[in-house]
């Protein structure tokens, strides 16, 4: 290997994490160990030039068209997180090999070769789309309609024989055989292949290594510091941290397994797979991730507005790779529009994780994620010492890490089955009596199912302050971050505009704008029930009509199968 990488230390480094405990009732991403290398690519070895001579003859014939590489993972895509990471200057070794007396294909020729050749295999439907330069910045080629498309007809169809696949389902203990290496891994195969490879065409429409953008994790420069680019967003440090992780872990098995000649051909194969593959039969044992030429070309828009979705197609994913794989129309597509999917049920910072963009646009995306942090110890702090070592107790018990601050996201964590108002109203319990009345049950339906228990409107009433105080600080730290994103692509950084990290910055920006309304719909929440509740707790014993109101305000408030406000 190249030696180490990375100085993984607790100050704030590129690799540096802060302990967190997640909070979620959905799959969580899984921290996967693994060494890390340089970036430092050595002088080319003699199995190295002759690889890189096979992959000059192909990219000689074959020049690359696609250069966004903003097109990538298809709707369907498994659920696990993004697999990338990190930067380094991308150095074409193709280039260097390749002779300045070979004139390479125009883009233009390399898209209508593509074509040809899938058609060629049985390719249905690609007569009636095209592709052309967006005239939206930053987004490359694209494919638009040449005719009109209504809701139920197949957009276009990719035969197997064009499709690279391998099995979803490998050991979980060894990285290597996880379903991303193996895809790089073919991937490295057929291009080394060169002309002989029988997806040649495919290969050689892809952004070569100097085209991949510079805006995702795999390709982050060095000094980068997640603390400082994520600040104000604890889901999207929490991601670029795992994320990260998981990334090096790829590229140090594509290295170790000889599959890649280099780092840059490693990383390039990485970044191939994770932004632009697609999965077939998700979710059962003959799930497969798979490479589809021209449909990998689409670009997402998951946003809504008005309600309304903006993307018009999506992937058909319920049958295997070897039945070839299809685009169907879910919405009217008008000749001349671009042609958008749904790559996923991803938030902003997972789009950003794993394709290297954010959404830019006036509509929202409905799958949005916010992430709130909680340091237990600083929340019990006022408590009387038994009343702090009774909540303590209880969390402990219901395993969660106390030491360590809690990672809520949300909505998802606010609720039914979420954790955030059961940790609340344990925490908003003001004697160690009430803590053991209350800790048996409080986490019953996120463990169980079970059914909501009531514990009663003043209790609730705590919890939800609780709430809103994190919540305002959560927005304030937002807020703070947001400024300090703003202030460093007005006056440069440390005197230097780097593009990339300009653009980075504007991502990191564009990622608190896009979470801030989950926060802000969450706060509003609880505070117009604390304001209700707190005029029906404020009637006097005295006053007749002070019982029925209560009665009345907690009828409408609580469900039995759903608890507050649908919170639990």
């Amino acid at each position: 290997m190249n030696g180490q990488r990375f100085q993984v230390a607790s100050q704030c480094c590129f690799h540096s994490t802060v302990p967190i405990l997640i909070l979620s009732p959905r799959p969580v991403i899984p921290a996967l160990a693994r060494s890390t290398h340089s970036r430092h690519i050595a002088s080319t070895t003699a199995q190295e030039g002759c690889a890189a001579l096979a992959s000059a003859a192909l990219l000689c014939g074959y020049a690359c068209f696609h250069t966004s590489g903003l097109s990538s993972r298809r709707l369907h895509r498994s659920q696990r997180p993004a697999r990338a990471r990190t930067r380094h200057a991308i150095v074409a070794a193709t280039a260097a090999t390749t002779s300045a007396s070979i004139e390479p294909r125009s883009q233009t020729d390399l898209l209508s070769d593509l074509v040809l050749w899938l058609q060629n295999l049985g390719a249905f439907g690609l007569d009636g789309l095209s592709v052309a330069q967006s005239p939206l910045p930053h987004r490359g080629r694209v494919v638009f309609a040449k005719r009109d498309f209504e809701p139920g007809e197949e957009l276009c169809k990719v035969p197997a024989a064009a499709i690279l696949a391998v099995p979803s389902h490998g050991p979980e203990d060894n990285v290597g055989d996880e379903a991303e290496v193996s895809l790089a891994k073919a991937l490295l195969n057929e291009r080394h292949l060169g002309a002989r490879s029988r997806l040649a065409p495919y290969i050689a429409s892809l952004p070569a290594e100097g085209e991949l953008p510079l805006t995702h994790p795999l390709f982050w420069p060095q000094d980068l510091c997640l603390k400082e680019l994520f600040a104000g967003s604890v889901h999207g440090q929490r991601v670029a941290a795992e994320v990260l992780k998981v990334g090096e872990a790829h590229v140090e098995a594509l290295l170790s397994s000889r599959a890649a000649v280099n780092e840059s051909e490693a990383r390039w194969a990485s970044a191939i797979v994770e932004t632009r593959a697609f999965t077939f039969q998700p979710d059962t044992d003959q799930e497969q991730l798979a490479l589809v030429p021209f449909l990998d070309m689409l670009n997402t828009f998951s946003l809504l507005r008005d309600g309304e979705a903006l993307w018009q197609c999506s992937f058909e994913a319920e049958g295997p790779a070897s039945e070839g794989a299809s685009l169907a129309v879910d919405r009217p597509i008008r000749q001349n529009q671009e042609v958008l999917h749904v790559y996923n049920t991803n938030s902003s910072a997972m789009l950003w994780m794993t394709y290297g963009f954010i959404e830019d646009g006036d509509g929202e995306n409905p799958f949005e994620v916010a992430g709130l942090s909680v340091n237990l110890h600083e929340a019990v702090a006022s408590d009387d010492v038994d009343v702090q070592r009774a909540k303590l107790a209880a969390l402990r018990a219901a395993d969660l890490l106390v030491q360590q601050p809690l990672v809520f996201e949300l909505p998802s964590d606010g609720e039914l089955g979420g954790t955030l108002l059961p940790v609340a109203r344990l925490l908003g319990c003001r004697t160690a009596q009430e803590v053991g009345e209350l800790a048996p049950t409080i986490f019953s339906v996120v463990v169980d199912g079970g059914a909501p228990k009531n514990s009663g409107l003043e209790l609730e009433v705590r919890a939800r302050r609780l709430v809103a105080e994190w919540l305002r600080r959560a927005l304030h730290d937002s807020d703070t971050a947001m400024s300090k994103h703003q202030n460093k692509l007005v006056t440069g950084i440390d005197g230097k505009c780097s593009k990339q990290h300009q653009h980075l910055h504007e991502l990191a920006e564009r990622l608190l704008r896009r979470e801030r309304p989950v926060l802000e719909l969450e706060l509003r929440a609880c505070d117009e029930f604390v304001a209700e509740a707190a005029k029906v707790l404020q009637g006097s014993s005295r006053d007749a009509g002070a019982d029925s109101r209560r009665a009345e305000f907690e009828a409408e408030q609580w469900d039995d199968e759903t608890g507050w406000l649908g919170a639990g």
